[in-house]
């Protein structure tokens, strides 16, 4: 545990340098980050043996219909950094998300900010491009 809390600490420092302030955080702890038409989340996890990682992801589009389509989508389409996945709370309606994963035991200010701005930029970036195709709604125009 001692390794998480040092981690939790580091990252309270990384976020405030980068940020100039306190980040904000939701009910279950999540750091969160609002970006244009979406927000990135990150939030640490004991990966075991002492190593920490840093799981940051952004809600791409909600409230889909899972359809073989968007599962082909998912299943096929690669990228240099992160990935995709379908968050299925209510397999009737679905959440494409955007993720990727850090070591955090000795994360630094640049591999944070690169990170978040990584998976929302490309969040962002795919809100537009598959809600044609997909439907759903982006993060900007839930209630």
């Amino acid at each position: 545990m001692g390794d998480m809390r040092r981690a939790q600490s580091n990252l309270d420092k990384l976020i405030k340098k980068w940020l100039g302030k306190d980040a904000l955080r939701d009910d279950d702890g999540a750091y969160v980050f609002p970006m244009e038409s979406t927000v990135a989340f990150a939030s640490l996890a004991d990966w075991g043996d002492g190593d920490i990682v840093l799981n940051i992801f952004a809600p791409v589009l909600h409230q889909l219909r899972p359809t073989e389509a968007l599962y082909r989508y998912v299943a096929t389409e690669s990228f240099v950094f992160g990935n995709l996945r379908v968050d299925e709370d209510d397999p009737n309606d679905v959440t494409l998300m955007f993720s990727c994963r850090l070591l955090a035991n000795d994360l630094d200010v640049s591999e944070l900010k690169i990170g978040v701005t990584c998976v929302a930029g490309i969040a962002d970036r795919l809100d537009n491009e598959l809600q044609p195709r997909f439907g759903g709604k982006r993060t900007d125009q839930l209630d």
